[in-house]
């Protein structure tokens, strides 16, 4: 399908179950913004499987410096936003020098 977010809601459908992970619909195409990922994670994950979701995203948004991440990681340091914008300024500003 051309439209991810379509996609995403069959993925859901054909996932419905007691056993599901909801991985196809959390792994889905970098397309969907991460903060509807997010939501769609508090609404149908467990706590256990939620806490190492966010952990999970939280340590690759970091790591690629995608400024979305500042949802979950907030401006200081103690949330590692600082990390995650000097990655951003390693990949994408100091590129264009």
């Amino acid at each position: 399908m051309s439209n991810p977010y379509l996609s995403t809601v069959f993925g859901f459908l054909c996932s419905i179950g007691e056993t599901s992970t909801y991985d196809n619909v959390l792994s889905e195409s970098s397309l969907i913004s991460l903060s509807d990922k997010l939501a769609f994670a508090n609404r149908f994950l467990d706590d256990e499987r939620l806490k190492g979701y966010i952990e999970r995203v939280k340590k690759r948004v970091i790591t690629e410096g995608n400024l979305q991440g500042l949802a979950l990681t907030g401006v200081d340091s103690l949330g590692q936003g600082l990390d995650l914008l000097q990655n951003y300024l390693n990949k994408y500003v100091v590129a264009f020098k």
